[in-house]
Protein backbone atom coordinates (compact mmCIF):
# COMPACT_ATOMS: atom_id res chain seq x y z
CA UNK A 1 0.00 0.00 0.00
CA UNK A 2 2.86 2.47 0.61
CA UNK A 3 4.13 1.57 -2.99
CA UNK A 4 0.51 2.69 -4.03
CA UNK A 5 0.52 5.99 -2.15
CA UNK A 6 3.64 7.26 -3.70
CA UNK A 7 2.38 6.15 -7.38
CA UNK A 8 -0.70 8.37 -5.96
CA UNK A 9 1.01 11.52 -4.76
CA UNK A 10 3.18 11.16 -8.23
CA UNK A 11 0.29 11.14 -10.17
CA UNK A 12 -0.84 14.53 -8.62
CA UNK A 13 1.91 15.72 -9.28
CA UNK A 14 1.82 14.48 -12.75
CA UNK A 15 -1.37 15.85 -13.05
CA UNK A 16 -0.44 19.57 -11.89
CA UNK A 17 2.68 19.80 -13.89
CA UNK A 18 1.30 17.96 -17.11
CA UNK A 19 -1.96 19.43 -17.51
CA UNK A 20 -2.28 23.01 -15.92
CA UNK A 21 0.90 24.83 -17.06
CA UNK A 22 0.80 23.65 -20.72
CA UNK A 23 -2.31 24.01 -20.33
CA UNK A 24 -1.95 27.91 -19.67
CA UNK A 25 0.71 28.13 -21.97
CA UNK A 26 -1.45 26.71 -24.58
CA UNK A 27 -4.28 28.92 -24.44
CA UNK A 28 -1.54 32.29 -23.95
CA UNK A 29 -0.49 31.15 -27.19
CA UNK A 30 -3.84 30.75 -29.03
CA UNK A 31 -4.58 34.09 -27.88
CA UNK A 32 -1.84 35.64 -29.47
CA UNK A 33 -2.05 33.73 -31.88
CA UNK A 34 -5.95 35.22 -32.66
CA UNK A 35 -5.29 38.66 -31.99
CA UNK A 36 -2.55 38.34 -34.77
CA UNK A 37 -5.07 36.52 -36.52
CA UNK A 38 -7.76 39.99 -35.54
CA UNK A 39 -4.92 42.31 -36.80
CA UNK A 40 -4.33 40.57 -39.93
CA UNK A 41 -8.18 40.84 -40.61
CA UNK A 42 -8.85 44.10 -39.33
CA UNK A 43 -5.75 45.78 -41.59
CA UNK A 44 -7.14 43.83 -44.56
CA UNK A 45 -10.65 45.26 -44.00
CA UNK A 46 -9.06 48.92 -43.39
CA UNK A 47 -6.97 47.87 -46.37
CA UNK A 48 -10.39 47.51 -48.74
CA UNK A 49 -11.96 50.47 -47.54
CA UNK A 50 -8.65 52.43 -48.68
CA UNK A 51 -8.68 50.04 -51.72
CA UNK A 52 -12.10 51.90 -52.32
CA UNK A 53 -11.51 55.26 -51.68
CA UNK A 54 -8.23 54.96 -53.92
CA UNK A 55 -9.61 53.97 -56.76
CA UNK A 56 -12.48 56.77 -56.34
CA UNK A 57 -9.39 59.69 -55.90
CA UNK A 58 -7.63 57.98 -59.29
CA UNK A 59 -11.04 58.61 -61.18
CA UNK A 60 -11.53 61.73 -59.26
CA UNK A 61 -7.97 62.74 -60.72
CA UNK A 62 -8.26 61.13 -64.04
CA UNK A 63 -11.60 63.47 -64.36
CA UNK A 64 -9.80 66.73 -63.36
CA UNK A 65 -7.20 65.31 -65.83
CA UNK A 66 -10.17 65.07 -68.66
CA UNK A 67 -11.17 68.31 -67.68
CA UNK A 68 -8.24 70.86 -68.70
CA UNK A 69 -7.23 68.25 -71.53
CA UNK A 70 -11.17 69.45 -72.88
CA UNK A 71 -10.38 73.47 -71.82
CA UNK A 72 -6.98 73.35 -72.84
CA UNK A 73 -8.05 72.13 -76.37
CA UNK A 74 -11.00 73.83 -76.89
CA UNK A 75 -10.77 76.17 -79.92
CA UNK A 76 -12.32 79.44 -78.83
CA UNK A 77 -10.53 79.42 -75.90
CA UNK A 78 -6.80 78.99 -77.43
CA UNK A 79 -8.07 81.55 -80.10
CA UNK A 80 -8.92 84.11 -76.98
CA UNK A 81 -5.30 83.55 -75.46
CA UNK A 82 -3.48 83.46 -78.80
CA UNK A 83 -5.08 87.05 -79.47
CA UNK A 84 -4.19 88.14 -75.91
CA UNK A 85 -0.64 87.21 -76.77
CA UNK A 86 -0.42 88.37 -79.93
CA UNK A 87 -2.40 91.88 -79.79
CA UNK A 88 -1.37 92.47 -76.39
CA UNK A 89 -2.62 95.89 -76.39
CA UNK A 90 -6.09 94.53 -75.94
CA UNK A 91 -5.67 93.37 -72.73
CA UNK A 92 -3.78 97.07 -71.37
CA UNK A 93 -5.16 98.01 -68.29
CA UNK A 94 -7.96 95.31 -67.63
CA UNK A 95 -6.94 94.76 -64.41
CA UNK A 96 -7.13 98.44 -63.80
CA UNK A 97 -10.80 98.35 -65.40
CA UNK A 98 -11.57 94.93 -63.52
CA UNK A 99 -10.61 96.20 -60.25
CA UNK A 100 -12.70 99.76 -60.91
CA UNK A 101 -15.65 98.10 -62.80
CA UNK A 102 -15.09 100.32 -65.52
CA UNK A 103 -14.91 97.07 -68.19
CA UNK A 104 -15.37 98.44 -71.97
CA UNK A 105 -17.51 96.36 -73.73
CA UNK A 106 -14.29 94.60 -75.98
CA UNK A 107 -13.59 93.72 -72.35
CA UNK A 108 -17.16 92.00 -71.48
CA UNK A 109 -16.75 90.90 -75.10
CA UNK A 110 -13.34 88.82 -74.19
CA UNK A 111 -14.74 87.31 -70.74
CA UNK A 112 -17.77 86.01 -71.59
CA UNK A 113 -16.00 84.08 -74.99
CA UNK A 114 -13.87 82.59 -72.41
CA UNK A 115 -16.18 82.11 -69.54
CA UNK A 116 -19.10 80.86 -71.23
CA UNK A 117 -16.89 78.05 -72.54
CA UNK A 118 -15.89 77.29 -69.15
CA UNK A 119 -19.19 77.60 -67.40
CA UNK A 120 -20.51 74.90 -70.46
CA UNK A 121 -17.89 72.18 -69.97
CA UNK A 122 -17.97 72.40 -65.63
CA UNK A 123 -21.81 72.19 -66.01
CA UNK A 124 -21.75 69.46 -68.89
CA UNK A 125 -18.34 66.82 -67.33
CA UNK A 126 -17.83 67.93 -64.05
CA UNK A 127 -21.37 68.65 -62.80
CA UNK A 128 -21.09 66.35 -59.58
CA UNK A 129 -17.90 67.91 -58.06
CA UNK A 130 -17.13 71.09 -55.82
CA UNK A 131 -14.78 72.78 -57.76
CA UNK A 132 -12.60 76.34 -59.43
CA UNK A 133 -12.09 76.13 -62.85
CA UNK A 134 -9.61 79.10 -63.70
CA UNK A 135 -7.85 80.26 -67.09
CA UNK A 136 -5.12 82.40 -66.91
CA UNK A 137 -3.61 84.34 -70.51
CA UNK A 138 -0.32 85.28 -70.84
CA UNK A 139 -1.07 89.20 -70.12
CA UNK A 140 -2.04 88.04 -66.27
CA UNK A 141 -5.84 88.25 -67.49
CA UNK A 142 -7.77 85.45 -64.86
CA UNK A 143 -11.21 84.06 -66.37
CA UNK A 144 -13.29 81.83 -64.25
CA UNK A 145 -17.14 80.68 -64.25
CA UNK A 146 -18.40 82.12 -61.09
CA UNK A 147 -20.22 85.23 -61.73
CA UNK A 148 -21.05 85.61 -57.95
CA UNK A 149 -19.10 88.07 -55.76
CA UNK A 150 -17.14 85.82 -54.34
CA UNK A 151 -15.87 84.88 -57.75
CA UNK A 152 -15.63 88.30 -58.92
CA UNK A 153 -13.17 89.02 -55.56
CA UNK A 154 -10.86 85.33 -56.44
CA UNK A 155 -10.44 86.65 -60.00
CA UNK A 156 -9.36 89.97 -59.26
CA UNK A 157 -6.93 88.81 -56.24
CA UNK A 158 -5.81 85.78 -57.47
CA UNK A 159 -4.93 87.76 -60.87
CA UNK A 160 -1.96 89.96 -58.93
CA UNK A 161 -0.58 86.67 -56.73
CA UNK A 162 -0.64 83.73 -59.68
CA UNK A 163 2.69 84.17 -60.54
CA UNK A 164 4.17 83.74 -57.45
CA UNK A 165 2.53 80.25 -57.14
CA UNK A 166 4.99 77.17 -57.28
CA UNK A 167 2.38 75.36 -59.85
CA UNK A 168 3.20 78.21 -62.18
CA UNK A 169 7.43 78.15 -61.92
CA UNK A 170 7.05 74.17 -62.32
CA UNK A 171 4.93 74.90 -65.51
CA UNK A 172 7.37 77.56 -66.28
CA UNK A 173 10.36 76.86 -65.45
CA UNK A 174 10.93 73.03 -64.57
CA UNK A 175 9.54 71.99 -67.59
CA UNK A 176 6.72 69.86 -65.57
CA UNK A 177 3.75 68.55 -68.14
CA UNK A 178 1.14 68.54 -65.33
CA UNK A 179 1.73 70.70 -61.86
CA UNK A 180 -0.17 68.72 -58.98
CA UNK A 181 -0.58 71.04 -56.22
CA UNK A 182 -2.08 69.27 -52.78
CA UNK A 183 -3.09 70.84 -50.48
CA UNK A 184 -3.90 74.06 -52.55
CA UNK A 185 -5.37 76.74 -51.35
CA UNK A 186 -5.81 80.87 -52.25
CA UNK A 187 -3.36 81.93 -49.41
CA UNK A 188 -1.20 83.87 -52.37
CA UNK A 189 -4.71 86.22 -52.79
CA UNK A 190 -5.00 86.60 -49.12
CA UNK A 191 -7.78 84.67 -49.39
CA UNK A 192 -9.27 82.27 -46.51
CA UNK A 193 -11.33 79.20 -47.60
CA UNK A 194 -11.70 75.95 -48.28
CA UNK A 195 -8.95 73.56 -48.96
CA UNK A 196 -8.54 71.84 -52.17
CA UNK A 197 -7.05 69.42 -54.72
CA UNK A 198 -5.47 71.40 -57.80
CA UNK A 199 -3.77 70.46 -61.01
CA UNK A 200 -2.83 73.08 -63.72
CA UNK A 201 -1.68 72.63 -67.56
CA UNK A 202 -0.26 74.60 -69.73
CA UNK A 203 -2.60 75.52 -73.08
CA UNK A 204 -1.15 75.59 -76.46
CA UNK A 205 -1.76 76.83 -79.62
CA UNK A 206 -2.11 74.47 -82.00
CA UNK A 207 -1.14 76.19 -84.63
CA UNK A 208 2.32 77.29 -83.58
CA UNK A 209 2.29 74.76 -80.54
CA UNK A 210 3.36 77.87 -78.52
CA UNK A 211 2.29 78.52 -75.08
CA UNK A 212 -0.23 80.77 -74.50
CA UNK A 213 -1.82 80.22 -71.11
CA UNK A 214 -2.58 77.52 -68.37
CA UNK A 215 -6.22 75.86 -67.09
CA UNK A 216 -6.27 75.19 -63.80
CA UNK A 217 -8.80 72.70 -61.84
CA UNK A 218 -9.34 73.38 -58.18
CA UNK A 219 -11.47 70.19 -56.46
CA UNK A 220 -12.72 71.46 -52.84
CA UNK A 221 -11.91 68.63 -49.85
CA UNK A 222 -15.51 68.50 -49.75
CA UNK A 223 -15.03 66.33 -52.30
CA UNK A 224 -12.89 63.98 -50.25
CA UNK A 225 -15.70 63.77 -47.33
CA UNK A 226 -17.87 62.08 -49.47
CA UNK A 227 -14.67 59.55 -50.87
CA UNK A 228 -13.98 59.09 -46.80
CA UNK A 229 -17.53 58.30 -45.63
CA UNK A 230 -17.72 54.93 -44.23
CA UNK A 231 -13.94 55.71 -42.30
CA UNK A 232 -15.63 56.87 -39.14
CA UNK A 233 -14.22 53.95 -37.00
CA UNK A 234 -10.83 54.93 -38.13
CA UNK A 235 -8.73 58.18 -39.00
CA UNK A 236 -8.00 58.37 -42.15
CA UNK A 237 -5.56 60.75 -44.48
CA UNK A 238 -4.54 60.93 -47.73
CA UNK A 239 -0.99 62.22 -47.96
CA UNK A 240 1.48 63.34 -50.66
CA UNK A 241 4.71 62.30 -51.34
CA UNK A 242 6.78 63.94 -49.07
CA UNK A 243 4.24 63.53 -45.85
CA UNK A 244 1.72 66.46 -46.42
CA UNK A 245 -1.82 66.25 -45.64
CA UNK A 246 -4.65 66.49 -48.31
CA UNK A 247 -7.47 65.53 -46.76
CA UNK A 248 -7.92 63.61 -43.09
CA UNK A 249 -10.82 62.67 -41.30
CA UNK A 250 -12.56 64.47 -38.73
CA UNK A 251 -11.13 63.17 -35.47
CA UNK A 252 -7.48 63.87 -36.29
CA UNK A 253 -5.07 62.40 -37.55
CA UNK A 254 -1.20 61.52 -36.16
CA UNK A 255 1.28 62.58 -39.12
CA UNK A 256 3.99 61.28 -37.06
CA UNK A 257 1.88 57.63 -36.87
CA UNK A 258 2.08 57.89 -40.38
CA UNK A 259 5.63 58.68 -41.20
CA UNK A 260 7.23 56.08 -38.98
CA UNK A 261 4.93 53.33 -40.77
CA UNK A 262 5.90 54.85 -43.77
CA UNK A 263 9.80 54.24 -42.78
CA UNK A 264 8.53 50.62 -41.93
CA UNK A 265 6.55 49.70 -44.75
CA UNK A 266 7.76 49.75 -48.59
CA UNK A 267 4.51 49.62 -50.68
CA UNK A 268 0.88 48.44 -48.75
CA UNK A 269 0.55 46.84 -45.02
CA UNK A 270 0.15 47.12 -42.05
CA UNK A 271 2.32 47.72 -38.69
CA UNK A 272 2.07 48.29 -35.00
CA UNK A 273 3.26 51.14 -33.73
CA UNK A 274 3.56 52.05 -29.84
CA UNK A 275 2.82 50.18 -26.90
CA UNK A 276 0.20 50.06 -23.85
CA UNK A 277 -2.02 52.21 -24.39
CA UNK A 278 -0.70 54.17 -26.99
CA UNK A 279 -0.36 51.20 -28.98
CA UNK A 280 -1.25 51.88 -32.57
CA UNK A 281 -2.38 49.89 -35.63
CA UNK A 282 -1.41 51.76 -38.83
CA UNK A 283 -2.34 50.88 -42.52
CA UNK A 284 -1.01 52.08 -45.70
CA UNK A 285 -2.33 51.77 -49.12
CA UNK A 286 0.07 53.75 -51.63
CA UNK A 287 -2.07 55.78 -54.52
CA UNK A 288 0.84 55.12 -57.05
CA UNK A 289 0.06 57.00 -59.74
CA UNK A 290 0.26 60.10 -58.04
CA UNK A 291 2.97 58.84 -55.27
CA UNK A 292 0.41 59.55 -52.65
CA UNK A 293 -0.36 57.57 -49.73
CA UNK A 294 -3.37 56.86 -48.08
CA UNK A 295 -3.13 55.93 -44.28
CA UNK A 296 -5.65 54.55 -41.30
CA UNK A 297 -4.82 54.69 -37.43
CA UNK A 298 -6.90 52.56 -35.30
CA UNK A 299 -6.35 52.42 -31.44
CA UNK A 300 -4.89 48.91 -30.87
CA UNK A 301 -7.19 48.52 -27.86
CA UNK A 302 -10.37 49.12 -30.11
CA UNK A 303 -8.63 46.01 -32.39
CA UNK A 304 -8.53 43.74 -29.84
CA UNK A 305 -10.98 44.69 -27.11
CA UNK A 306 -13.16 41.93 -27.34
CA UNK A 307 -9.87 39.47 -27.53
CA UNK A 308 -8.86 41.18 -24.03
CA UNK A 309 -12.34 40.74 -22.42
CA UNK A 310 -12.69 37.05 -23.95
CA UNK A 311 -9.13 35.80 -22.88
CA UNK A 312 -10.11 37.25 -18.88
CA UNK A 313 -12.82 35.24 -19.21
CA UNK A 314 -11.17 32.32 -20.38
CA UNK A 315 -8.75 32.75 -17.85
CA UNK A 316 -11.39 33.26 -15.22
CA UNK A 317 -13.16 29.51 -16.23
CA UNK A 318 -9.79 27.82 -16.60
CA UNK A 319 -8.59 28.03 -13.34
CA UNK A 320 -12.15 27.76 -11.95
CA UNK A 321 -12.43 24.59 -13.93
CA UNK A 322 -9.00 22.99 -13.41
CA UNK A 323 -9.70 23.51 -9.69
CA UNK A 324 -12.59 21.65 -9.97
CA UNK A 325 -10.82 18.88 -12.21
CA UNK A 326 -7.95 18.36 -9.39
CA UNK A 327 -10.18 17.80 -6.54
CA UNK A 328 -12.03 15.27 -8.63
CA UNK A 329 -9.40 13.74 -9.91
CA UNK A 330 -7.90 13.38 -6.47
CA UNK A 331 -11.03 11.62 -5.41
CA UNK A 332 -10.88 9.73 -8.29
CA UNK A 333 -6.94 8.58 -7.42
CA UNK A 334 -8.09 7.73 -4.00
CA UNK A 335 -11.27 5.88 -5.11
CA UNK A 336 -8.61 3.88 -7.72
CA UNK A 337 -6.10 3.07 -4.94
CA UNK A 338 -8.44 0.14 -3.76
CA UNK A 339 -8.20 -1.70 -7.20
CA UNK A 340 -4.66 -0.77 -8.38
CA UNK A 341 -3.48 -3.93 -6.46
CA UNK A 342 -5.13 -5.85 -8.71
CA UNK A 343 -4.22 -4.07 -11.12
CA UNK A 344 -0.47 -4.36 -10.26
CA UNK A 345 -1.19 -8.35 -10.18
CA UNK A 346 -2.47 -8.53 -13.66
CA UNK A 347 0.07 -5.65 -15.28
CA UNK A 348 2.92 -8.22 -15.11
CA UNK A 349 0.98 -10.73 -17.66
CA UNK A 350 0.45 -7.66 -20.43
CA UNK A 351 2.02 -8.61 -23.32
CA UNK A 352 1.00 -6.68 -26.67
CA UNK A 353 2.29 -8.41 -29.44
CA UNK A 354 3.47 -6.92 -32.98
CA UNK A 355 5.13 -3.70 -33.41
CA UNK A 356 7.19 -3.22 -30.73
CA UNK A 357 4.66 -3.34 -27.97
CA UNK A 358 5.51 -6.33 -26.11
CA UNK A 359 7.39 -5.97 -23.15
CA UNK A 360 10.50 -8.14 -21.55
CA UNK A 361 11.43 -7.56 -17.88
CA UNK A 362 14.89 -8.79 -16.30
CA UNK A 363 13.43 -11.29 -13.24
CA UNK A 364 15.08 -8.64 -10.83
CA UNK A 365 12.94 -5.82 -12.28
CA UNK A 366 9.89 -7.98 -12.56
CA UNK A 367 8.03 -5.82 -9.39
CA UNK A 368 4.37 -4.63 -10.26
CA UNK A 369 4.34 -1.19 -10.85
CA UNK A 370 7.53 -1.25 -13.07
CA UNK A 371 5.66 -3.56 -15.18
CA UNK A 372 2.88 -1.61 -15.45
CA UNK A 373 5.28 1.59 -15.93
CA UNK A 374 7.12 -0.11 -19.00
CA UNK A 375 3.89 -1.27 -20.17
CA UNK A 376 2.69 2.29 -20.51
CA UNK A 377 5.60 3.22 -22.04
CA UNK A 378 5.60 1.27 -24.71
CA UNK A 379 2.00 2.08 -25.40
CA UNK A 380 2.78 5.42 -25.04
CA UNK A 381 6.20 5.49 -27.76
CA UNK A 382 3.62 3.66 -29.92
CA UNK A 383 1.17 6.20 -29.58
CA UNK A 384 3.89 8.97 -30.34
CA UNK A 385 4.78 7.15 -33.62
CA UNK A 386 1.04 6.95 -34.45
CA UNK A 387 0.73 11.08 -33.86
CA UNK A 388 4.23 11.97 -35.64
CA UNK A 389 2.53 9.90 -38.63
CA UNK A 390 -0.87 11.60 -38.23
CA UNK A 391 1.04 14.65 -37.55
CA UNK A 392 3.37 14.60 -40.55
CA UNK A 393 0.07 13.31 -42.73
CA UNK A 394 -1.57 16.44 -41.80
CA UNK A 395 1.52 19.10 -42.44
CA UNK A 396 1.40 17.21 -46.16
CA UNK A 397 -2.29 17.83 -46.65
CA UNK A 398 -1.27 21.40 -45.62
CA UNK A 399 1.31 21.81 -47.53
CA UNK A 400 -1.08 20.36 -50.32
CA UNK A 401 -3.80 23.23 -49.44
CA UNK A 402 -1.10 25.97 -49.55
CA UNK A 403 0.36 25.13 -52.79
CA UNK A 404 -3.82 24.64 -54.13
CA UNK A 405 -4.22 28.24 -52.64
CA UNK A 406 -1.21 29.47 -53.90
CA UNK A 407 -2.58 28.87 -57.69
CA UNK A 408 -5.92 30.44 -57.20
CA UNK A 409 -4.40 33.90 -58.61
CA UNK A 410 -7.50 36.55 -59.03
CA UNK A 411 -6.90 38.22 -61.93
CA UNK A 412 -9.22 40.95 -61.28
CA UNK A 413 -6.76 43.03 -60.32
CA UNK A 414 -4.20 41.77 -63.15
CA UNK A 415 -6.97 43.07 -65.59
CA UNK A 416 -7.86 46.01 -63.99
CA UNK A 417 -4.20 47.01 -64.11
CA UNK A 418 -3.55 45.82 -67.34
CA UNK A 419 -6.77 47.66 -68.82
CA UNK A 420 -5.24 51.07 -67.16
CA UNK A 421 -2.15 51.03 -68.60
CA UNK A 422 -3.67 50.58 -71.89
CA UNK A 423 -5.98 53.62 -71.19
CA UNK A 424 -2.84 55.48 -70.18
CA UNK A 425 -0.62 54.14 -73.58
CA UNK A 426 -4.00 55.05 -75.77
CA UNK A 427 -4.23 58.54 -74.56
CA UNK A 428 -0.43 59.12 -74.89
CA UNK A 429 -0.78 57.98 -78.75
CA UNK A 430 0.88 54.40 -77.99
CA UNK A 431 -1.22 52.51 -80.18
CA UNK A 432 1.17 49.80 -80.65
CA UNK A 433 1.82 49.22 -76.66
CA UNK A 434 -2.16 49.57 -76.43
CA UNK A 435 -2.52 46.64 -78.97
CA UNK A 436 -0.06 44.56 -76.85
CA UNK A 437 -1.75 44.82 -73.49
CA UNK A 438 -4.74 44.39 -75.22
CA UNK A 439 -3.29 40.65 -76.76
CA UNK A 440 -1.93 39.87 -73.53
CA UNK A 441 -4.92 40.55 -71.13
CA UNK A 442 -6.79 38.53 -74.07
CA UNK A 443 -4.58 35.67 -73.56
CA UNK A 444 -4.12 36.12 -69.75
CA UNK A 445 -7.86 35.92 -69.19
CA UNK A 446 -8.28 32.73 -71.09
CA UNK A 447 -5.51 31.00 -69.40
CA UNK A 448 -6.35 32.41 -66.19
CA UNK A 449 -9.90 31.45 -66.68
CA UNK A 450 -11.18 27.97 -64.80
CA UNK A 451 -14.73 27.87 -65.10
CA UNK A 452 -14.36 26.09 -68.48
CA UNK A 453 -11.46 24.44 -70.45
CA UNK A 454 -12.56 24.66 -73.78
CA UNK A 455 -12.77 26.83 -75.89
CA UNK A 456 -13.97 27.19 -80.01
CA UNK A 457 -11.39 26.72 -82.38
CA UNK A 458 -12.46 30.29 -83.53
CA UNK A 459 -11.47 31.50 -80.52
CA UNK A 460 -8.40 29.76 -79.86
CA UNK A 461 -7.09 31.09 -83.58
CA UNK A 462 -7.72 34.71 -82.04
CA UNK A 463 -5.50 34.38 -78.76
CA UNK A 464 -3.20 33.08 -81.82
CA UNK A 465 -3.15 36.85 -83.25
CA UNK A 466 -3.03 38.37 -80.39
CA UNK A 467 -0.10 35.91 -79.39
CA UNK A 468 1.67 36.72 -82.43
CA UNK A 469 0.83 40.39 -82.23
CA UNK A 470 2.89 40.01 -79.30
CA UNK A 471 5.82 37.84 -80.38
CA UNK A 472 6.34 40.31 -84.10
CA UNK A 473 6.46 43.23 -81.20
CA UNK A 474 9.14 41.62 -79.47
CA UNK A 475 11.12 40.03 -82.16
CA UNK A 476 10.91 42.54 -84.72
CA UNK A 477 10.89 39.95 -87.40
CA UNK A 478 7.42 40.03 -88.77
CA UNK A 479 6.49 35.97 -88.44
CA UNK A 480 3.29 35.81 -91.23
CA UNK A 481 0.38 33.89 -89.74
CA UNK A 482 -1.57 31.83 -92.75
CA UNK A 483 -5.26 30.50 -92.33
CA UNK A 484 -7.11 27.91 -93.83
CA UNK A 485 -10.13 27.07 -92.12
CA UNK A 486 -13.04 25.23 -93.07
CA UNK A 487 -16.23 26.88 -92.33
CA UNK A 488 -17.34 24.13 -90.64
CA UNK A 489 -14.49 23.58 -88.53
CA UNK A 490 -14.98 27.29 -86.65
CA UNK A 491 -17.78 26.09 -84.04
CA UNK A 492 -15.70 22.81 -82.83
CA UNK A 493 -14.43 23.12 -78.78
CA UNK A 494 -10.79 22.33 -78.50
CA UNK A 495 -8.63 22.57 -75.36
CA UNK A 496 -7.73 26.46 -74.95
CA UNK A 497 -3.95 27.25 -75.78
CA UNK A 498 -3.52 23.84 -77.24
CA UNK A 499 -2.43 25.46 -80.01
CA UNK A 500 -0.18 28.12 -79.01
CA UNK A 501 2.53 26.04 -77.79
CA UNK A 502 3.05 24.29 -81.21
CA UNK A 503 2.64 28.14 -82.98
CA UNK A 504 5.62 29.18 -80.63
CA UNK A 505 7.65 26.48 -81.15
CA UNK A 506 7.75 26.90 -84.83
CA UNK A 507 8.28 30.60 -84.67
CA UNK A 508 10.97 30.41 -82.08
CA UNK A 509 12.73 27.67 -84.28
CA UNK A 510 12.08 27.52 -87.68
CA UNK A 511 14.77 28.92 -89.64
CA UNK A 512 13.44 29.69 -93.13
CA UNK A 513 14.72 29.25 -96.75
CA UNK A 514 16.30 32.45 -97.93
CA UNK A 515 15.79 35.72 -96.68
CA UNK A 516 12.21 35.60 -96.39
CA UNK A 517 9.82 35.77 -93.78
CA UNK A 518 8.96 32.78 -91.90
CA UNK A 519 5.52 31.89 -92.29
CA UNK A 520 3.44 30.09 -89.87
CA UNK A 521 0.39 28.46 -91.67
CA UNK A 522 -2.95 26.57 -90.04
CA UNK A 523 -5.41 24.41 -91.43
CA UNK A 524 -8.52 22.87 -90.07
CA UNK A 525 -11.29 20.66 -91.75
CA UNK A 526 -14.10 18.73 -89.78
CA UNK A 527 -14.48 15.40 -91.49
CA UNK A 528 -16.25 12.52 -90.38
CA UNK A 529 -17.09 14.08 -87.13
CA UNK A 530 -13.24 14.36 -86.53
CA UNK A 531 -11.63 17.93 -86.53
CA UNK A 532 -8.01 17.79 -87.97
CA UNK A 533 -5.66 20.55 -87.47
CA UNK A 534 -2.15 21.27 -88.88
CA UNK A 535 0.62 24.11 -87.86
CA UNK A 536 3.19 23.80 -90.58
CA UNK A 537 5.95 26.61 -91.27
CA UNK A 538 8.38 27.22 -93.77
CA UNK A 539 11.72 26.42 -92.34
CA UNK A 540 14.67 24.40 -93.24
CA UNK A 541 12.91 21.17 -91.15
CA UNK A 542 15.44 18.96 -89.53
CA UNK A 543 16.70 15.54 -89.81
CA UNK A 544 14.18 13.04 -88.24
CA UNK A 545 11.54 13.85 -85.96
CA UNK A 546 11.81 16.27 -83.10
CA UNK A 547 11.86 14.81 -79.37
CA UNK A 548 7.98 15.78 -78.46
CA UNK A 549 9.15 15.33 -74.97
CA UNK A 550 11.87 17.47 -74.74
CA UNK A 551 10.37 21.03 -73.69
CA UNK A 552 10.09 23.90 -75.47
CA UNK A 553 12.92 26.53 -74.66
CA UNK A 554 11.57 29.92 -73.64
CA UNK A 555 8.24 28.99 -72.26
CA UNK A 556 9.01 25.51 -70.58
CA UNK A 557 5.23 23.63 -71.71
CA UNK A 558 6.62 22.61 -75.11
CA UNK A 559 4.92 19.79 -77.74
CA UNK A 560 5.25 16.97 -74.21
CA UNK A 561 2.91 19.53 -72.64
CA UNK A 562 0.36 19.35 -76.08
CA UNK A 563 1.11 15.49 -76.27
CA UNK A 564 -0.03 15.02 -72.44
CA UNK A 565 -3.25 17.17 -72.85
CA UNK A 566 -4.50 15.55 -75.70
CA UNK A 567 -4.06 11.96 -74.28
CA UNK A 568 -6.11 12.79 -71.45
CA UNK A 569 -8.48 14.64 -72.70
CA UNK A 570 -9.39 12.95 -76.02
CA UNK A 571 -7.13 9.88 -76.31
CA UNK A 572 -5.30 10.87 -79.13
CA UNK A 573 -1.80 11.47 -80.16
CA UNK A 574 0.22 14.29 -81.50
CA UNK A 575 1.47 13.64 -85.17
CA UNK A 576 4.91 15.62 -86.33
CA UNK A 577 6.59 15.23 -89.55
CA UNK A 578 9.87 17.24 -90.39
CA UNK A 579 10.49 17.68 -94.54
CA UNK A 580 14.32 18.74 -94.82
CA UNK A 581 14.10 22.09 -96.03
CA UNK A 582 10.63 22.13 -96.52
CA UNK A 583 9.61 23.09 -92.98
CA UNK A 584 7.94 21.02 -90.00
CA UNK A 585 4.22 20.01 -89.72
CA UNK A 586 2.14 19.19 -86.85
CA UNK A 587 -1.16 17.35 -86.72
CA UNK A 588 -3.55 17.46 -84.24
CA UNK A 589 -6.77 14.96 -84.62
CA UNK A 590 -9.71 15.62 -82.10
CA UNK A 591 -13.14 14.46 -81.98
CA UNK A 592 -15.99 17.09 -83.14
CA UNK A 593 -16.99 18.50 -80.31
CA UNK A 594 -19.75 21.59 -80.37
CA UNK A 595 -20.80 24.34 -77.23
Amino acid sequence: MKVLWRFQTRLLLIVVAASFVPLLLLTHFMFDRLMVRIEERTSALVRDGLERARIQIESLCLDMVKLTDIIRTDGEIQAVLADALDVPASRAGFSTRLAEGHLTARDYTILSRVENRIDFVKTTFFFNYDADILVFDEQGVVYNSSDNVEGYRLKLAYMAAYRGESWYRRLTEGGEAVAWTAPFGYEAARIDGPRFLSVARTVEDPRTDRRVGFVMANVSEANFRRIFKGSDSAATALLTASGGLVHMTEGGFDLSLAEQARRRIRGSGYTLIGSGSRKSLVVLLPVARFGWVLASILPYAQVVQDVTVLRAQVYGITAAGYALILVVTVLMVMQASRPLRKLVEKAGGIRVAGRGLEVALPPRERTDLLALSRTVEALVDRIRELAEEVVEERNRENRLRLEALQAQINPHFLFNALNAIKWTAHMSGADNVTGMISSLGAILEASMRLDRDEITLEAELALLRDFLLIENARRGDGVRLVEDIGESALGCLIVKLLLQPIVENAVRHARPVGDGPTEVRIAARLEDAVLTVTVSDNGVGSAGEPDPDRPDRGSGIGLSNVRERLRLRYGTELSIRCDGGRGTTVTVRIPETRP
